[in-house]
């Protein structure tokens, strides 16, 4: 498999990171509104402030891969970490988070 080496995860995990919280505000996952109140902010405002503080850059300028997205859509979906989201989210739901962060 041959990652760029500029896809580093923090790049990536700045990229999602607000659009993943924006499924878990919706989805009214338990923290988020202490999450919130401790950035100034309140659950609807999060994923806005997050993408302040983290100043992402869209994965798709960090030289990832677009063929790679089903692989990685499917690795996601086998996570045992992912049960324990709100829904748990679907592949169609990891798809449009990776498709706003692109």
């Amino acid at each position: 498999r041959k990652i760029h080496p500029a896809t580093l995860y923090h790049g990536n995990n700045a990229a999602v990171l607000p659009h993943a919280l924006a499924y878990l505000v919706v989805h009214d996952a338990r923290g988020m509104s202490a999450l919130a109140a401790s950035l100034d902010t309140d659950p609807a405002g999060l994923p806005a402030r997050i993408a302040v503080l983290g100043n992402p850059v869209p994965i798709g300028s960090l030289g990832a891969d677009a063929d790679l997205i089903p692989a990685a859509l499917d690795a996601m979906l086998a996570r045992r970490e992912l049960s324990f989201a709100p829904g748990p989210p679907t592949r169609e739901d990891l798809a449009a988070i990776v498709d706003a962060a692109w």
